[in-house]
């Protein structure tokens, strides 16, 4: 199992991107995003990766630690985008590597919307303080959300408040999402 880094790279350069570290005197500066993502010689976004641990939290009268965890990653990526990218030229992408069994795409989605999807597609607004919360706005300020499990799948949210950005990402990942459909 390479790092969490490692893995986005890859895919992303199967999907014909290219991804480049800051330099070391970029990050001697201040915080940076983790990655440039270029198509040909185009800046597309900027990428922050982050993992999502394998958790203890075996239930009890203790919170869910997950959600917390989500939220958290969202508001150090912020800093991190806005420390390169605080006039929103390009989009900011952000990439969570799942390794913990008991998370998934819809514990981001519930910190995003607030909402959890029930069975029947209705929408139960249950996460509604972590949705609220101190990411409140944070979270308009990243154009796409990617998720990776390590099993291969692969899950995408695009952020439709910067048109600018999300009609070039929806772009882009529909057909990268569309392609991994057909390999099922």
């Amino acid at each position: 199992m390479g790092s969490s880094e490692e893995l986005v790279d890859g895919r992303l350069r199967e999907w014909g991107f290219r991804p480049e570290r800051f330099s070391k005197n970029e990050l001697r500066q201040g915080k940076t995003p983790d990655r440039r993502v270029y198509r040909a010689n185009e800046l597309v976004f900027f990428l922050e990766v982050k993992e999502v641990a394998a958790g203890d939290w075996l239930g009890g009268e203790r919170a869910d630690p997950r959600f917390n965890r989500l939220t958290a990653d969202i508001h150090d990526a912020v800093k991190q985008f806005d420390s390169v990218n605080a006039d929103r030229e390009v989009a900011n992408v952000m990439a969570f590597v799942n390794r913990d069994s008991m998370c998934g795409p819809l514990d981001l989605y519930g910190v995003l919307t607030g909402d959890a999807l029930a069975t029947d597609s209705s929408r139960l607004r249950i996460y509604g303080k972590y949705a609220s919360g101190r990411i409140q706005s944070e979270k308009f300020r990243v154009d796409a959300y990617l998720w990776f499990d390590e099993q291969k799948a692969f899950k995408v949210f695009v952020n439709e408040v910067e048109r600018r950005h999300s009609d070039r990402l929806r772009a882009e990942f529909d057909v990268i999402c569309a392609k991994l459909a057909g390999q099922d």
